[in-house]
């Protein structure tokens, strides 16, 4: 029987005008004859390196390669020539085109390609920028590094009849980014401090899996954060707690929280993460102003007041590009409504917006883990204690996540928390044994996901415990499976992208970090510091040097960075500047010696899968002047 097709893999190239329908309304010989040249354009250059056009029906252009890293150049090359040619044109007569590019298995039959692999270049040419590249995880991973390109992650996107998710990554070129970078190859998002600070004032987020101290701080005041903010992109300022009790602040916070939540499970809304957020706590704010220092097109603020068994909530949508109201609405109901108040507030948000939910999305939204408002109260009085990260603390945390637990034993989240404070126990030996803490905490994240499959929260803590444990693709499987339930966490953002850092995946690691900070773009030492340590892991000194030195201004004892700051002053031959951060280091740990860091400090610190790593960073810290 005479098969069908041959299968190959392919570097699959799909572009698509942009406007073309519009276009071809205002004049349609000369959008013909544009589209017809544009044709030209994509035949010489795809020629140019060996691939083929398969198909350009209409405005649509489909090429396949041999190799990723010819279909990416010709790609940018296409896109280069293109902007060249728009810059003298208006806006409404120049013809730009979007492009993904996938790396997969096809069908060629009859001289045509069929396919996933087709269908998902198909998809990612949508998610692409007007004039830009996306390019998916499989295409990236061949091409990352053998190009002098920036590639910005973009998160895991569900795309339309491919059952799995899709890494994104969008092509920037180096002039592209320069704004972003501080030698032309820094990824968009880890800028400096410095020019995304504005009158802040910022609680430090934790990534409580990792290593680290907490820290209170204030930022400077700066004048300049602005960025361009998506359409569909949020921020959920802190509720007012109007009850006149400081005691009921928990109750507005954890408003806050369950509505950051909601919405962060949508894949096609951008959520500003807690962290930022909470900076505004108890200022009087500029809407116009949150929307520029967060990157975001809109504020939803209200306040609440709980009064025995009623909660009184006013909540407001604000478009902070203009400040004008878009919606606004007062409830006054029995404290067991506080359910239906938060979905109602969501749903309202996802009506305004227009976000288009993904199938799945609305059941995972306004799943609630628990529909007792008794065991919700403890949850987030015990979710107020974790966030302030210290022994005593995390002591209350867990006693008011136990009382949510016994007042209902099938509430995932409580578990998921309880999971998370009992890894803070074992990263710090806070609890009866680090030993016990750890095994606590897996039971307890796989009951939390037992409990409730659609919690990415669970996944999130099982896959860092199992990374701790050394089971890296387990690890892997886990984060995942948080993304696709919830890809705006700037949690499991971040703590995957530590996992990567300590796997020596730097690139990977910094794409994760970039997405991290535009979820939560509020400089924060836990940030900094991380990203400070995969530019020097890298061998990227003075990047590194200007992220530890960042992170030093708004946490000055941190004593993790201040050894790693001297350790790149070493790797980049700045021995003076080593000297002299040493001096302030033995300041205020007089006895600390190399051996006490090498045998000691950095084996229970760090999780470096390299082992020789903390010899390396003994040897520096010797050769700086540490005492043996």
């Amino acid at each position: 029987m005479e098969q069908p097709g041959k299968r190959k893999l392919a570097a699959i190239l799909m572009a698509d005008a942009v406007g073309y329908s519009r276009l071809m309304g205002q004049d349609e010989m000369a959008t013909v004859a544009a589209i017809q040249a544009s044709r030209e354009v994509f035949r010489t250059e795809v020629e140019s390196r060996s691939g083929r056009i398969v198909n350009a029906p209409g405005d649509s252009i489909l090429a396949e390669f041999s190799s990723v890293v010819d279909a990416v150049a010709v790609a940018t090359e296409i896109q280069k020539k293109f902007a060249e040619r728009n810059k003298d044109l208006p806006e409404n007569e120049a013809m730009q085109f979007r492009i993904g590019i996938n790396l997969g298995d096809v069908v060629e039959a009859d001289d045509a390609i069929y396919g996933d692999g087709v269908n998902i270049a198909a998809r990612l040419e949508t998610l692409a920028e007007p004039g830009g590249i996306a390019i998916s995880g499989t295409a990236y991973d061949q091409v990352v590094n053998k190009l002098p390109l920036h590639f910005e992650f973009a998160g895991e996107q569900h795309v339309k009849n491919i059952e799995r998710d899709v890494r994104v990554y969008n092509v920037r070129s180096q002039s592209a980014t320069s704004h972003h970078q501080s030698d032309g190859s820094r990824p968009a998002g880890l800028r400096s401090a410095k020019a995304v600070r504005t009158a802040l004032v910022a609680l430090a987020a934790l990534l409580v899996l990792s290593f680290g101290f907490i820290y209170q701080f204030r930022s400077p005041e700066t004048d300049n954060v602005s960025a361009s903010a998506p359409d569909a992109s949020i921020a959920v300022l802190p509720f007012t707690n109007m009850s006149g009790d400081p005691e009921q602040e928990y109750f507005a916070d954890g408003i806050t929280d369950t509505l950051i939540t909601d919405l962060s499970k949508l894949r096609g809304l951008l959520v500003i993460a807690r962290n930022s957020v909470f900076t505004y706590k108890g200022k009087p704010v500029d809407v116009k102003i949150v929307g520029r220092e967060l990157g975001v097109r809109y504020v939803l603020e209200g306040s609440v007041q709980k009064a025995g068994k009623r909660i009184r909530l006013n909540a407001q949508l604000l478009d902070a590009e203009s400040g004008s109201h878009i919606w606004a609405e007062r409830f006054d109901r029995p404290m067991a409504d506080v359910f239906a108040v938060q979905d109602e507030i969501t749903r309202q948000i996802v009506t305004e917006l227009e976000v288009e939910l993904v199938e799945g999305e609305a059941a995972r939204v306004w799943r609630r883990s628990t529909r007792n408002p008794d065991a919700y109260e403890a949850l987030i009085k015990g979710r107020r204690h974790f966030f302030r990260f210290t022994r005593a603390e995390q002591s209350k945390a867990d006693e008011w996540l136990k009382e949510a637990i016994k007042l209902d034993p099938e509430f995932a989240l409580a578990y998921a928390v309880l999971s998370f404070k009992e890894m803070i126990d074992y990263r710090y030996s806070w609890g009866e044994s680090p030993a016990k803490s750890l095994k606590q905490a897996t039971e307890l994240a796989k009951q939390a996901i037992a409990l409730d499959d659609q919690l990415s929260l669970g996944y999130f803590s099982l896959g860092y415990l199992y990374f701790i444990n050394d089971e890296d693709a387990r690890a892997d499987i886990e984060f995942q499976k948080g993304f696709a339930l919830n890809p705006n966490d700037a949690f499991g953002v971040g703590s995957y992208g530590i996992t990567l850092m300590y796997r020596a995946r730097y690139p990977e690691a910094l794409d994760y970090f970039s997405r991290m900070l535009k979820l939560s773009p509020v400089p924060n030492p836990g940030n900094l510091h991380f990203v400070g340590e995969t530019y020097r892991l890298m061998g990227r000194y003075d990047d590194a040097i200007d992220s530890f030195n960042e992170t030093l201004e708004l946490a000055p004892t941190y004593m993790a960075v201040r050894l790693k700051l001297i350790c790149a002053y070493v790797g980049a031959d700045r021995l003076d500047e080593a000297k002299a951060e040493l001096k302030i280091f033995r300041k205020n740990h007089p006895a600390f010696t190399v051996t006490e860091f090498r045998d000691d400090w950095a084996p229970k610190s760090t999780s470096y899968r390299d082992t020789e790593e903390i010899d390396r960073m003994a040897a520096l810290l010797r050769t700086a002047g540490l005492p043996e």
